[in-house]
């Protein structure tokens, strides 16, 4: 456990010294958060909350795929792979100690977007309170939101990051990693709008709870893909000479 948190304390120490790297994370904060929600205010309180659901899980699920090519690739730019990959450290230690970073800057996404959407929905019905229909102040989310943005959301998440693991120990340019990425997020947009489409009075949790189950069998099978792939000698080959 020691050794895991050696790792995910240095992935903080350099990945968030890149100041690109955290005004990109703010950035999505406030477009997923703030813009997309507000831009659906003239369509009702349950229209907002059906939309906010995809928008702010997105915000976790862009930030992992991000996080996660940058644990790989930006490290291979810094120079500082090599070193990483020279110390006594275990794989499953330097590959753990990855996830856990990228798992937690994601969730702190999520928490960041909602944060951001509560402020300026609240904001918005105090200088136009009739902007909502239906809502009332202080505007808040239905509990299943919350359930599946922070139960069943990490579940997501830690599929983007063994996608993305798998996607940097093979491919060696940081475009098409990030374009694969990307990729395969798209599948999540099923999953997710089915969520948001019970999102409303009524609320489905049966189905919440169903789907959080399907994918702690989708993230056993993606994190072990990734894990049984991951050595130093995947990793060293793939590096550019």
């Amino acid at each position: 456990m020691r050794e895991i948190l050696v790792v995910t304390r240095k992935e903080f120490r350099e990945q968030l010294r890149q100041r690109r790297d955290v005004l990109r994370y703010i950035w999505f904060a406030v477009v997923f958060g703030g813009l997309f929600p507000l831009s659906s205010m003239g369509q009702g309180h349950e229209a907002l909350v059906v939309g906010s659901l995809p928008w702010l899980a997105y915000a976790g699920i862009v930030t992992a795929s991000g996080t996660t090519v940058g644990a790989f690739f930006l490290e291979r730019q810094r120079g500082t792979l090599e070193t990483l990959l020279a110390t006594p450290l275990s794989d499953l230690a330097i590959f753990a100690g990855k996830v856990i970073f990228s798992l937690f800057i994601s969730l702190l996404s999520v928490f960041a977007a909602v944060a951001v959407e509560l402020l300026a929905v609240n904001v918005a019905l105090l200088a136009a309170p009739h902007s909502l229909r239906g809502a009332s102040v202080p505007f808040n989310l239905p509990p299943l939101v919350y359930f599946a943005l922070f139960v069943t959301g990490p579940l997501f998440l830690v599929y983007v990051i063994g996608a993305g693991t798998l996607i940097s120990l093979r491919v060696r340019s940081i475009r098409t990693a990030n374009l694969l990425g990307l990729l395969s997020t798209l599948p999540l947009a099923v999953p997710v709008g089915l969520v948001a489409l019970v999102a409303r009075p009524g609320l489905n949790w049966g189905f919440v709870v169903a789907l959080t189950g399907v994918m702690v069998v989708v993230d056993a099978v993606a994190l072990r893909l990734a894990l049984g792939l991951f050595s130093r000698e995947t990793v060293v080959l793939n590096i550019p000479s």
